[in-house]
């Protein structure tokens, strides 16, 4: 179907370069680009060693710039991301330990984690405030405790 307001590649939306995020010049959807696009990042993570961990795959795709994603092929992109998942496993590998939780850090060395524990730490009352259509619940700490460390099991 002829768009009346395009300009561009003859009406051919997949191959103009103002199309971005599956939109034409004019901002309507354009399934075939979405689908086009969905494949493409499908395949992208299909071929990296990390596809399983979602999140790290979803932050390095993110970093990656636009114009790589749209001159390199699946097979390319996805060594890119190997490699910013790899150098980001070496960084973290060299610091010798990382932290797992608010209060528990694992330790290379010892191959342990630690936790810990704060104790005698006083709080006020909590105070309830209604923010929007959300009930919240805080409590301010009026005094620290003393942190105590253990091993974790």
């Amino acid at each position: 179907m002829l768009k009346s307001y395009c300009t561009q590649n003859n009406n051919d939306c997949a191959t103009c370069s103002l199309v971005n995020y599956g939109l034409d010049c004019a901002n309507n959807p354009l399934p075939q680009v979405i689908q086009l696009q969905t494949e493409y990042y499908d395949r992208v993570k299909a071929l990296t060693n990390i596809s399983r961990f979602h999140r790290t795959f979803e932050t390095i795709w993110d970093g990656i710039p636009e114009i790589l994603k749209e001159q390199l092929s699946p097979d390319q992109l996805s060594l890119v991301v190997d490699t910013k998942a790899q150098s980001f496993a070496d960084g973290k590998a060299s610091a010798g330990a990382e932290m797992i939780d608010s209060n528990c850090v694992w330790i290379n060395g010892l191959n342990r984690a630690i936790e810990w524990t704060e104790e005698g730490a006083e709080y006020q009352q909590p105070e309830t405030t209604v923010e929007g259509n959300t009930q919240i619940t805080r409590q301010v700490k009026i005094k620290d405790g003393v942190l105590v460390p253990r091993f974790a099991d």
